[in-house]
């Protein structure tokens, strides 16, 4: 199985320890760095303009250094920002090489729609996702509150079409299941379409 291929992989590889940079008390390495190293990023915290930023890097950088090469992102998050997230998303769809994501714990809101966005969508067996109602935070609010309920309409309906897109999912149950604020087990998250495979065992 992809996943456990993947630690194989890692844990049969030599351990190389962090050696000072150029400056000193920086370090040139560390885990993640030697993670990247195998294309693999991970999404852990909540999702803001920073997070997304340092997401959005890795994907690039791997992405010019192999156009082909599939890359993997571990998500264990409570989901964060929508515009920031969608900046994910849609560096995802801009790749050439495809994006397989892996839920490792917990994947709530926008965490949850990045782990449907995936080529191919795993799970672990006791990790669980959590659809949430759309909540946008505004910078330089629009005119009348006409003019704000206009763009939350609009921002709900684009995650919508999304979940739609990538669960096969019909919108109304998309909506339902996004205004009850939904959890799923693994195997639920499966039965859905939000993942494709549920790992059990090595």
């Amino acid at each position: 199985m992809a996943f456990f291929d993947f630690l194989k992989k890692r844990a049969s590889a030599p351990p190389r320890i962090p050696e000072l940079g150029d400056r000193a008390g920086e370090f040139k390495d560390n885990n993640f760095d030697q993670l990247l190293a195998d294309r693999a990023i991970f999404l852990q915290t909540d999702i803001d303009d920073e997070a997304a930023n340092v997401v959005i890097a890795k994907l690039l950088f791997l992405q010019m250094s192999d156009r082909k090469a599939p890359i993997t992102l571990f998500v264990d998050s409570r989901g964060g920002s929508v515009t920031a997230s969608f900046a994910i998303l849609e560096t995802i769809d801009f790749l050439s090489c495809p994006v397989h994501t892996y839920c490792l714990g917990f994947a709530a809101g926008m965490a949850t729609q990045i782990m449907a966005h995936g080529r191919r969508r795993f799970a672990l067996v006791n990790s669980e996702m959590k659809f949430a109602r759309t909540i946008v935070e505004l910078s330089g609010e629009p005119a009348g509150s006409e003019d704000i309920a206009a763009y939350l309409q609009k921002v709900n309906t684009r995650i919508v079409t999304t979940f739609v897109k990538d669960t096969g999912r019909d919108v109304e149950t998309v909506r339902l299941a996004m205004e009850r604020e939904k959890f799923f087990t693994s195997l639920e998250a499966r039965d859905f379409g939000l993942i494709d495979e549920v790992i059990t065992k090595q």
